[in-house]
């Protein structure tokens, strides 16, 4: 370990580089802010949302019958029609919410949020989780006043959803900020994918064992196994 949290397989002169030249930060939401689902499994939101289809006569494909990803359900129902694709956004949208009030905070974050915004960078929430649910959470925990922008799911077009580059691209054009000026942090390969189609670059965000080497084989340019890490190398602007 070099720093607190930071695995081996990260270089430290990177983390340093990207908070240096930076004036934007992009939050995943689900992780690098917070445990969105850590009293509130998503594999039942995800058997409610089936059950929402089956009550409508629909028969799902074998594999969705056993996912506990409720986005792949969310996907599946765009396939059924508009009708279906927003009651299931709908549903899932109040499950979020529900989640939120539970909630467990990410370990560090408000304090990078804090010395982030404290030296003049602009924050942005980048999620493909509902704003009402981000916009929740962010309210119950008073840290909206450190977030300029949130980008996240506002319909129920799967296609506008990470790892497309729509909700980045979107955060790029509402902070007026140029992508090489911006950190992402997120915790998926989607994350990763999305702001690399925009040449925006990534320090993923480790929470679970296995992940350090996955998010840097997709294209992290660096990976950190504590939020707190992150705070370490910001400094105010000179």
């Amino acid at each position: 370990m070099t720093k607190s949290g930071v695995s081996p397989l990260v270089n430290p002169a990177a983390l340093q580089r990207l908070t240096k030249k930076s004036n934007a930060l992009f939050l995943d939401f689900d992780g690098p802010v917070c445990s969105v689902f850590a009293q509130f499994s998503p594999e039942i939101i995800a058997g409610n949302l089936r059950d929402v289809l089956r009550a409508r006569g629909h028969r799902l494909p074998e594999n969705l019958n056993n996912s506990s990803d409720p986005f792949d359900i969310l996907r599946h129902s765009a396939k059924l029609g508009i009708v279906e694709a927003n009651l299931i956004e709908t549903e899932l949208t109040a499950c979020e919410i529900e989640a939120v009030s539970t909630a467990e905070p990410t370990v560090g974050t408000e304090k990078l949020m804090h010395a982030w915004t404290s030296r003049g960078g602009k924050l942005a929430i980048v999620s493909n989780n509902s704003r009402q649910a981000v916009q929740r959470y962010l309210e119950r925990f008073d840290l909206v006043r450190y977030v300029g922008l949130i980008a996240a799911r506002e319909s129920s077009n799967p296609e506008l959803l990470k790892p497309s580059s729509f909700l980045i691209k979107q955060a790029l054009t509402r902070l007026n900020v140029s992508a090489d000026t911006v950190i992402m942090v997120g915790d998926s390969v989607d994350d990763v994918l999305a702001a690399k189609q925009e040449q925006v670059e990534v320090i993923g965000y480790a929470n679970k064992p296995g992940k350090d080497s996955i998010l840097l084989k997709h294209g992290a340019t660096a990976v950190v196994s504590s939020m707190a890490t992150l705070t370490e190398y910001i400094h105010p602007v000179s």
